[in-house]
This record gives C-alpha cells, structure tokens and sequence, in this order.
C-alpha cells in the first residue's frame, strides 16, 4: 500500500507540472547552440556532492542530515571506520540523465519541459552497511523536487557564457578557409590518381597539396588555441556560479526498501528483516558562507519502526565546509540523540571526502558512544563515460 501511495504521489506531482509549466526561451543563437552540450555546462549544477541515497535511507553517512544534490555522473561511496576501509559501499547512477541529457545540447535540454527536466534528476542507488553488528542492503529513488539554481535554465549565468560560446569573425574565417582547403585538398588527391598525368603536372598539383596541407594543420591550431581561450572563460563562469551559489536552496524525496542479512557460509545469503523507508531532505542559505539542512525519515520494519528528524549547519564554500548537527532517533522505545561535528573537503571534480565525530547520548543526554567516520567519494563517470 505505501509503495502504491508513493508511486501515485509521484505520477501526480510530474502531472501537475506537464500542463502547469511553460516552455523555455530559446536562449541561444544558431551559432552557439550546436556547440553547447549540456555535458560542457553540468560542472556548473555540481553544488557540492550530495551524498548516495541508499547511505542516507541506512544513516551511513558521516553526516546523518544530508546535502540535497544530483551528482549527474555514476558515482562510488566508501565509508573508512577505526582507520580501516569497510564493507559499507554504495553505488548510484543516474539513468534519465546519463542516457538521455548527457549529450544533448543545452538548446535542446531548455526546450524540455519543466517535468522532464525534473525527471532527469531521478537517481538510482544500493548499499550495504554495517550497524551495531547487523549487515544490511538497501536500495532507493531519489527525486530532485526543487532546485533554486539550475545553471542551464539561469538566464543570468546563461548570459554570462553566451559572448564567449559565439564565433568570432577570426573563428568564422578560418574555419570557411579551413573547409575550403580540405576540398581542394581532396579534390588534388582525386586528380593525383590519374594515371593520364604528365610527370610536371603530377609534380606541380603535389607541391600545391603539400602546401594546402601545412596550411591546413596551421588554421587548425588556431581554432585549437580558440577553443582552449573559450574552455578557459568557460571555467571561469563555471567556478564563479559554483562559488556564488553551492548553497543554494534544494529538496529531495526519496523512497527505497532496506533488507537486514546473514551469511552463515561462505557461498549462502539469507535476507532476515525487511523494511521500507521514505524520507524527505531540504536545504536553504543564509549569505555566502551558510547553509542549513534538515531531514525527516521514516523506516517501517516489519516488527518495529525507525522515525528520525535532524537538522545540520554548515560553514565554509563549495571547496571546503565544516558542520555541526543534531538528530533524534526513535527505534521503537529506544531513543538516540546524536550530535555530530565534522566537514567536507572536494580534492577535484572526481573526488571528495567528508568525515565526522559523531556523539551519541541516552534519552538524559548521557555520553553513551563516540563514532568516527570518513566517506570517500568518486565520480567514475567522469573517467569512464568520456
């Protein structure tokens, strides 16, 4: 029944906006929009690196309140305890965008409508954990149902891109040269194959190719030197939005089922208790430097159910933050209260790190445990989906 509500939930909310929502201005000109993919903007929507939603359905994360986000990329999450690397590892991916966004061009991803363009935030993750001596696997959905800043609907970000995406008049008369010497490059080769040819003749038309080729390799590095100078001002932009807007407001909801399990031998699983899970996680923020987030998560077990509410604050940028939170926890009649300290740090577009000391305390606030944690993250389709 709670999975025919979510799925009803769902189909209603992209329902509403198929005939609520208009459709985008085309923001870019012939000559821009062909050579705009939305694989060249996406670093720009890269806010910081949300979290897998399986992790949070499980509270596997360092942070137990996490970032709202869509990585855009297929992505590894790897938890380190007590200096070791352990079996708590969570895969995710994103199918409507890698299969159907990744190269298309950004003309093409404005046009989609807004419901579309939601849909291709929906994220697929699954990850085992291990709790309190308990394994576990779960898998999730995720949905993006707000985003404050989307960089490639931004008509202010737009606008800043869009002098350096058009041709120059340089650009623009070395590439007609550039084809019209291919042509007659061409053309010479098809001529030099006439065995009809008079030796002086052959001899001139092979100097004449010779030199249409060294002319030929000298335009293509200018329109190489071009297109380096434009990936540059390009960075550029991005790097400013990203500093600007990494705490921009965001909210998720995601639903997922969890299973505990055994091994009693080496070739056997046996799954024991089920549970399903839905969660909803929001951030807003305060200035350049903060950003507040909270989520509300409930889990139903087959014997017993987990309700959880926290709320995180985070100082810093996009390259690094650092942050405290608080969650209540209710496992049937036991309550947990948690109060962890900790930060993130993006070594590169690829890689990121988040680690934490997590306190936990009784119901009378009494020092009950001290749980250290570090996550790995990788963003592998970035090396291999080039």
């Amino acid at each position: 029944m709670i999975t025919r509500i979510a799925i009803l939930v769902f189909v209603s909310f992209f329902c509403t906006f198929i005939f609520a929502q208009e459709e985008m201005p085309d923001t870019f000109n012939d000559d821009t929009r062909d050579r705009v993919t939305t694989e060249g903007m996406v670093q720009a929507t890269e806010f910081s690196v949300p979290s897998s939603p399986a992790f949070t359905l499980l509270g596997a994360n360092p942070s137990k309140v996490s970032k709202p986000g869509f990585a855009k990329d297929f992505k590894v999450d790897a938890i380190i305890k007590n200096k070791k690397l352990v079996s708590d590892m969570a895969l995710e991916l994103q199918p409507v965008w890698l299969i159907g966004y990744r190269n298309k061009s950004l003309h093409d991803y404005q046009k989609q409508h807004f419901a579309l363009r939601s849909l291709s935030t929906l994220n697929l993750s699954i990850a085992t954990a291990d709790k309190d001596s308990i394994k576990y696997l779960a898998y999730s959905i995720k949905l993006s149902l707000y985003r404050q800043n989307d960089p490639m609907t931004d008509s202010s970000y737009v606008a800043g891109i869009r002098k350096s995406l058009e041709f120059s008049d340089v650009e623009r008369r070395t590439s007609l040269r550039l084809e019209v010497m291919l042509d007659d490059v061409e053309d010479l080769n098809n001529q030099l194959k006439n065995p009809q040819l008079s030796p002086s003749e052959r001899r001139q038309k092979q100097k004449t190719a010779d030199s249409l080729a060294i002319a030929i390799e000298e335009h293509k590095i200018v329109l190489a030197k071009i297109d380096e100078s434009i990936n540059s001002q390009l960075k550029v932009f991005r790097e400013s939005y990203i500093k600007r807007t990494w705490n921009s407001a965001m909210l998720d909801v995601g639903v997922g089922k969890i299973h505990s399990y055994i091994n009693p031998s080496l070739d056997s699983l046996v799954m024991e208790d089920k549970g399903f899970g839905v969660w909803l996680n929001g951030s807003v923020g305060i200035g350049k430097s903060i950003l507040l987030s909270s989520l509300v998560k409930y889990i139903k077990w087959e014997h017993i159910n987990t309700q959880t509410v926290g709320g995180n604050l985070r100082y810093g940028d996009s390259k690094s933050n650092f942050f405290v939170e608080y969650v209540y926890e209710k496992v049937g009649d036991i309550n947990r209260n948690l109060i962890s300290y900790g930060g993130e740090y993006r070594i590169d577009q690829k890689k990121a790190l988040e680690f934490s000391l997590a306190t936990e305390y009784t119901k009378k606030f009494k020092l009950k445990n001290l749980i250290p944690q570090v996550r790995v993250n990788w963003n592998v389709a970035k090396d291999l989906l080039k």
